[in-house]
Formats: structure tokens, sequence, C-alpha cells
């Protein structure tokens, strides 16, 4: 039977840095999803003329964030190699929250932990919304790893 993964949510913040570093210091050693999430075209584009108005474009705007996704994946899956993990970079569309995807994701591949950053790219987002570690934390039913990045004064 093949070892479970560590699942690294990833989304190229310093915090999800020190997330993959931290997980190389304190995890054994071994298999590694490192996942990066993008939103779906209609959950970013919103404007008071509408989601129709923009639907042609969302097939253009899906593409371009599966691109960068994917970008950010291969980055955090090469930092997790440096660290000791087999790591391989998976990207996901999430038509829901990112937090839910990870979720999903940690549960479809029976993931021994989940590893995030205690705070991403977000930005006023997790203010309004709450944060996607702490939702993980919340929800998750496996064990959590939330890594602070180091702040300088």
């Amino acid at each position: 039977m093949p070892e479970r993964p560590i699942l690294i949510a990833y989304d190229g913040s310093e915090d999800a840095k020190s997330a993959i570093t931290s997980a190389g210091e304190l995890l054994a050693p071994g298999p590694a999803l490192v996942v990066t999430i993008w939103p779906a075209a209609e959950r970013v584009v919103s404007t008071s003329a509408g989601p129709a108005t923009y639907a042609p474009m969302f097939g253009e705007i899906d593409e371009l964030e599966r691109t960068n996704a994917r970008a950010s994946a291969e980055q955090g899956a090469a930092l997790a190699r440096e660290v000791g993990f087999d790591a391989s970079p998976v990207v996901a569309r999430s038509d829901r929250n990112v937090w839910r995807a990870i979720l999903d994701l940690a549960a479809e591949h029976d993931a021994r932990a989940i590893v995030v950053g205690s705070r991403g790219q977000g930005g006023l987002t997790n203010v309004l919304l709450g944060s996607v570690p702490g939702r993980v934390v919340h929800h998750a039913d496996r064990p959590v790893l939330v890594v602070r990045a180091k702040r300088t004064s």
C-alpha cells in the first residue's frame, strides 16, 4: 500500500513558503501534493452589469488562472522537494470556497495531514469572510499544520 501524502496548500505567499519549510522540519519525508486552487471566473468577476455580460470571457479567464495556478503549484512542489518531500504539483478550480476545495482534495487523496500558511494572498476577502486556514482547521477531519512566516519588525 503506497504511503499517504501530505497535502500542502500553496499560493506563493511568504506564509505558504514557510509552511513548506516547517513541514520539512516537522513531518516525516514522503509523498506530498502541493495544491494551488483558483476560483471560478464567475466568482471573481462581479459588477453591476451582471455576470452574463462577461460570460464569453469566463473561459479565457479560467485558462489564465489555471496557467498561473500551475506555475504556482510547480514552484511550491520544487520548494517541497528541496526540503525532502517527493512532491507533485496539483491544481484545482474551485466553484465554491477555497477551504472546501482543500478539504475535498485531502479526502480524495486520503492525505495524512494538511499544511497551510497562516495567511495567504486573500487580503480583504479573508477579513470579511474568514481565513482559509481558519476554515480548514475548523472543518478538517485530519491533522492540520498551520505555519506563520517569520515577520521582520
